[in-house]
């Protein structure tokens, strides 16, 4: 609803040619309103904007988080296989293949065809892959966590 008030003052002046003066004329008008809007053709269109603009919103929003967990799991399972490889060739290959100079070293040493120093340095190659093989065992389960956490599932915990 809205109210409405106006003045208005005026005065005009007749410039007739007659032997009389002039006939000026004062006017002075005062007008209320009242107006009422009635939505005969609205039909609520704006609210229909608005919320077709937060059904397109949601959408989006519900794409970006679909894109970014298909994001966050790929790579997620991309580390868990990298792990995964990595650990089978420590297993199948640097360990075993280690332990077995030590032996021949050892032999070789005990022989007289090696110095101390030679089987040191052996063994300490040994700690070494030892080492790197704990360390990449501890990533394969921090990977198998993620995967875990991404997926939102439990996963059989096999290195």
């Amino acid at each position: 609803m809205t109210v409405s008030g106006k003045f208005t003052a005026s005065r005009t002046a007749n410039d007739l040619p007659v032997p009389l003066a002039p006939v000026v004329q004062d006017d002075r008008a005062l007008a209320f309103g009242v107006s009422i809007a009635l939505p005969f053709l609205n039909a609520n269109q704006g609210a229909r904007a608005e919320a077709a603009i937060a059904i397109r919103q949601a959408q989006m929003r519900r794409e970006f988080v679909e894109l970014a967990v298909r994001a966050e799991v790929t790579r997620a399972f991309r580390r868990s296989e990298a792990t995964r490889a990595a650990l089978a060739i420590f297993e199948r290959g640097v360990i075993d293949r280690s332990t077995d100079n030590i032996r021949v070293i050892r032999a070789s040493y005990e022989l007289g065809e090696f110095r101390i120093t030679d089987l040191i340095n052996e063994q300490r190659r040994l700690l070494d892959s030892q080492r790197e093989y704990a360390e990449v065992l501890v990533e394969r389960y921090q990977t198998l966590a993620d995967l875990q956490a991404a997926i939102g599932t439990t996963i059989g915990a096999q290195p």
